[in-house]
């Protein structure tokens, strides 16, 4: 393997624990900012539901869709920070929003769900990018 080429494998397995990772931030920033240290009691549960439900559909997401964009980026030479952050931000907008809409019977609006599911996938694509060692450039 030549060193001009990230190796994209290693960060494909460690990115998708972000998605349960970032929810599980959100839920707890969300409960201290609304009843205080009282609102984190039943987070260890929580956090286990999420990395439950989450996980799975993350991996899915990598292997289906993440992995073949970012093998599009390495062919057009277009592997970079910038351009895995903005996919991984699209991606998970879509996925994120797409979830949303399919379980709830009263989802919220879109523009929230889309935004959340940005910020989701825009924290995988950090790390993505920071666990492959990819250039900090614009494409």
């Amino acid at each position: 393997m030549t060193t001009d080429k990230p190796s994209i494998w290693k960060a494909a397995l460690v990115a998708p624990i972000g998605v349960p990772l970032a929810i599980t931030l959100w839920i707890v920033w969300a409960a201290t900012t609304s009843l205080g240290l009282a609102g984190l009691r039943k987070v260890c549960v929580v956090t286990a539901y999420v990395f439950i439900y989450a996980l799975p559909v993350a991996y899915g997401v990598m292997l289906l869709l993440g992995i073949p964009i970012v093998l599009l980026f390495r062919a057009k030479g277009w592997l970079a920070w910038t351009t895995v952050c903005i996919g991984a931000a699209v991606l998970g907008a879509a996925i994120w929003f797409g979830c949303w809409q399919w379980a709830l019977s009263e989802p919220k609006s879109p523009a929230w769900t889309l935004f959340n599911g940005a910020l989701i996938g825009l924290f995988v694509g950090i790390i993505f990018s920071m666990v492959a060692k990819l250039p900090k450039r614009i494409v």
